[in-house]
């Protein structure tokens, strides 16, 4: 949003935008140095009191050095993107007294303001100067006061403040702008973590929420009232409308509470990238209000959930994902959501029955101290049997033989909601002959003197709703899910697969360990996420390939994605600290050099395919 509203300005702002915020978060990727925690620090002081929204470059030259490095990793060769920095300086007719090792700033003045009445907060721009006398010269003006200017053509004003140069379109403002030097209040008020990502940010940005809050909740409510007016009417014109319209009003006004509890549950947020030299690193750090909804969520208790991934089988994935639902209460948030939905519904007896179903799934959640997931690449047959979503989970548990029977009770309750459900579409309307059963076999087999149970959930879906669905259906498999339950060492294991090697490679793993999250690259990957971390979660590239080579082979005219046996995941992380809270997410640079190469790769299959000529095709994908 900010780029779109900055470059809506006049040409100063459009170029202050597309060359200091391109700046700023292409950064991310760079090879620059990271900024000292003083040196933002310093760079927050020059915003003004009261400011709500402030974003930091803490250095220009590093940052259009990152933009070079990463342009030349994906081959570009535009001049302007090699040398950023060089490029603002001759279009913005500097010529001297830019500091090119010096923070900028752009602060969005009047944000608040422009969110309610959908106009256009004003943007200042603090440039670093090692001779102001110079600088100002060369864009046409005079030290002393402020002065006017010309900026890439348009008039424009400046003024000295410190070792910066403040720009903008308002004489007003610039004569009036102060430093707020409130630059250390401004990261205590976002946390430990936004402190921590700050002191090596290549950029960083701070959003005042609790000021923009009472905006931001207006926009809400009109976006809100627009979908249900926008919704009442489509159902007007629709033939037959299997939902009254006043409940689907009742549905969008859950979902815009949801938006109001996450916004009345933080004051301010700090987002920052920075590359350390192994990768891109983005995070997002808050603190949650005391007392507030969201904060009910937070608790002081911690498991031990990041070995359960040791515990997990070292095979090709998609995804593995680890969280500590005892620093989250998780069954509460999930039961809390799915009660408002189905308080909104209540008079819609078929959402109220998807809900119900809902709810069921949230059984285990009320069971479980710590859980983890791996979605594991399926093979071709396992995709054409309805076996895609191949995933194992461990739930780490007080109680295995407890939560296994409250499993099976919550699984056993879903097949009679499906007819409850359907005697209740209008009248006129057939319900389609959906069948959904549950089966359990008690003790099904013993692995490795541990006794798994099997269970088979059920869905057969009429040949009509199955043409309807495509390619959807296939993923469905037309059979629900079926798998094995196990418990051993306080621990439940789950699969979705009815091929019983997964179980066993599982049990395996649960008892010697060594498994996916021992691997010396989701280590390494794992020392970059947030401190005190409650939830971490692995993207595997080679997974991936794994996963989709079949359908390249079939669709995109052989083209196979040909990993590197050492590359890193991508990973994401959560942690918490009291009420503090920070995001982070690592794209490792061994990822970033494989779609480079997948690029590459496509580029040369289409040129092949066109027979050389006319240049780049469209890549199969």
């Amino acid at each position: 949003m900010t780029t779109r509203l900055l470059r809506r300005r006049n040409r100063l702002v459009h170029f202050s935008t597309r060359r200091l915020i391109a700046s700023g978060s292409l950064a991310l990727a760079g090879w620059g140095a990271a900024a000292q925690a003083g040196d933002l620090t310093a760079a927050l002081d020059a915003a003004p009191a009261g400011a709500e929204f402030v974003l930091v470059v803490p250095s220009l030259q590093d940052a259009s050095d990152a933009v070079a490095d990463l342009a030349e990793l994906f081959g570009a060769d535009d001049p302007e993107v090699l040398d950023l920095l060089g490029s603002f300086k001759r279009e913005m007719g500097i010529t001297a007294g830019l500091d090119d090792d010096g923070s900028a700033v752009i602060v969005l003045a009047g944000l608040a303001e422009a969110i309610a009445d959908n106009s256009e907060p004003e943007p200042i721009v603090l440039l670093p100067v090692s001779d102001y006398a110079a600088f100002v010269e060369s864009i046409g003006g005079s030290s002393g006061g402020v002065s006017s200017v010309m900026l890439e053509g348009d008039d424009g004003f400046a003024k000295q403040l410190g070792d910066f140069a403040v720009l903008g379109e308002n004489q007003a403002t610039i004569e009036a702008y102060a430093a707020g030097n409130a630059g250390a209040a401004l990261l205590e008020r976002v946390g430990r973590y936004g402190a921590e990502d700050a002191e090596d940010a290549a950029m960083a940005g701070f959003i005042d929420v609790a000021a923009i809050r009472p905006a931001l909740l207006e926009q809400i409510d009109a976006a809100m009232d627009g979908i249900k007016q926008q919704m009442t009417r489509d159902m007007a014109r629709a033939a037959q409308s299997p939902v009254d319209p006043q409940s689907m009003a009742a549905l969008m006004d859950s979902y815009g509470n949801l938006g109001r509890v996450l916004l009345k549950g933080v004051d301010a947020g700090m987002f920052s990238w920075n590359y350390g030299g192994d990768g891109l690193e983005g995070g997002y750090a808050w603190d949650v209000v005391e007392g507030s909804q969201l904060a009910s969520y937070l608790t002081n208790d911690r498991a031990d959930f990041a070995g359960l991934l040791d515990q997990m089988p070292a095979s090709p994935y998609i995804f593995a994902v680890a969280m500590d639902t005892t620093a989250i209460d998780v069954a509460g948030m999930s039961t809390d959501m799915v009660e408002a939905v189905t308080e909104a519904m209540a008079d819609e007896p078929m959402f109220a029955g998807i809900m119900a179903m809902v709810k069921e799934s949230l059984t285990i959640y009320e069971q479980m101290n710590s859980a983890a997931q791996v979605f594991y690449a399926p093979d071709m047959a396992a995709l054409m049997g309805g076996g895609f979503m191949k995933t194992l989970s461990i739930y780490e548990v007080d109680d295995t033989d407890a939560t296994i029977e409250a499993v099976r009770a919550s699984w056993a309750n879903l097949p009679g909601l499906i007819p409850a459900m359907m005697e209740q579409l209008p009248d006129g309307q057939q319900a389609p002959p959906i069948d959904f059963t549950f089966d359990w076999t008690e003790n099904s087999l013993t692995l490795d003197g541990v006794d798994v149970h099997q269970y088979d959930l059920k869905l057969e879906l009429p040949p009509q709703l199955m043409a309807e669905l495509g390619p959807a259906a296939m993923m469905m498999g037309n059979a629900g899910t079926s798998g094995y339950i196990a418990g051993i060492d306080g621990k439940v294991i789950v699969t979705t697969v009815s091929d019983p090697q997964l179980m066993t490679e599982g049990i395996d793993a649960v008892k010697n360990g060594g498994g996916l999250g021992a691997a010396d690259a989701v280590g390494e990957a794992r020392e970059a996420l947030p401190e005190g971390a409650v939830m971490e979660m692995f993207v595997s590239l080679d997974g991936i390939a794994e996963a989709v080579n079949p359908f390249m082979m079939m669709f995109a005219g052989g083209m196979q994605l040909e990993v590197p046996e050492d590359i890193s995941p991508i990973a994401m992380g959560l942690g918490t600290e009291g009420t503090a809270m920070g995001a982070k997410v690592v794209v490792p640079t061994s990822a970033l050099t494989f779609l480079r190469d997948t690029i590459e790769q496509a580029e040369a299959l289409n040129q092949q395919q066109r027979g050389g000529g006319g240049g780049p095709g469209r890549a199969p994908f």
